[in-house]
């Protein structure tokens, strides 16, 4: 039985990153009544597991070779109990919570040393599922689904929160000495003195330079993620594998940043960022397109140009696929794999 509960998870949510999925099955002697434990994303995977569950309970023997619906009205003839007590949906425990620390690290398990998946910035809305020995399992603005510090979450206050930070700022107040690029916020009012007051899901207010906060376009544009991730360039922001601020950043999440400050939210792997938009030529790439490589993204700058967060340059750079250029990237050039157009 198990076996085909397990088959679920390859069908239904192959990918853990974004959705949760681990169910054991325990079956009564008399096979009349089998219960389900651990854990599901949502109300659909429960469905699923349950419908694994009493296509292989005892009682299939008695309705081998029917139609999958008509063997299961047979099966529930037979009257087979599937328990779903000790099976936990998420999405129907889940609370809003937020940040309120400068970074909270999302890691693999509730363990400070497990690995760092990704990251979430001072006043990120995340959802919250269970708890664990000082640990939370959440879902971040990036899709990804891991542990944080629960000492690192608050409850949010009610807001707006249009508006983004697109670079980092030195805060006033009583949160975080530093809040970074990416940062959602509400524009509360415009200084006289070029400044703007904002407020953050934390309830904390501070002032800002008015050009350091932004609502994103309706219709964002290429040129405007193009500037985002240029600001990397000047920050001396090392590589970081999980990474999502100038402290260390990985290629996908130089990539999520890039976009999400001018508003568009993309998933926040690479394999995940290649999957999506459409294919275009190497040999028309614009600005703004996805450069795709194995394990390695990067965004095009036009023709041979373009910018990403470079492992072996310790962070964000730019190269060419030109040979003749300077910076020319061989590797990259030889393993690309291809383009994808967003905007």
């Amino acid at each position: 039985m198990n076996v085909s509960i397990d088959r679920c998870e390859t069908e239904y949510a192959p990918d853990p990153r974004v959705a949760y999925y681990d169910v054991e099955a325990t079956v009564s002697d008399d096979g009349d009544h089998v219960s389900l434990h651990g854990a599901v994303q949502n109300s659909y995977l429960e469905e699923r597991a349950v419908a694994a569950a009493r296509r292989a309970s005892p009682a299939s023997d008695s309705a081998p070779n029917l139609p999958e619906q008509a063997a299961d009205a047979a099966r529930d003839a037979t009257g087979t109990t599937i328990d779903t007590t000790d099976l936990d949906v998420f999405d129907e425990i889940a609370e809003v919570r937020t940040v309120q620390t400068a970074i909270a690290p999302v890691r693999d398990d509730p363990d400070g040393d497990s690995g760092l998946l990704t990251e979430a910035v001072y006043g990120a809305q995340v959802t919250a599922f269970e708890r664990e020995s000082g640990w939370t399992r959440v879902r971040v603005p990036d899709g990804y689904l891991g542990w944080i510090r629960t000492d690192s979450l608050t409850d949010p206050i009610d807001g707006e929160f249009d508006a983004i930070l697109r670079e980092d700022i030195d805060a006033s107040g009583d949160g975080p000495e530093t809040v970074y690029a990416g940062t959602d916020c509400e524009v509360v009012s415009d200084t006289e003195d070029g400044t703007r007051v904002v407020t953050f899901r934390t309830g904390i207010s501070t002032e800002v330079p008015a050009e350091k906060v932004v609502k994103p376009d309706s219709v964002p544009t290429t040129g405007t993620i193009i500037e985002n991730a240029e600001y990397y360039l000047g920050t001396d922001t090392p590589y970081l594998w999980g990474g999502m601020t100038t402290e260390g950043i990985d290629c996908s999440g130089f990539v999520w940043m890039a976009y999400r400050i001018a508003g568009i939210t993309l998933p926040r792997d690479s394999d995940q960022q290649q999957k999506i938009g459409k294919q275009v030529d190497r040999d028309d790439l614009r600005e703004g397109d996805l450069l795709c490589f194995p394990g390695h993204i990067a965004i095009s700058l036009g023709g041979d140009e373009f910018i990403h967060s470079s492992g072996s340059a310790d962070g964000p750079t730019t190269n060419s696929f030109d040979p003749n250029a300077d910076d020319y990237y061989e590797y990259l050039d030889e393993s690309f794999q291809e383009a994808r157009r967003i905007l």
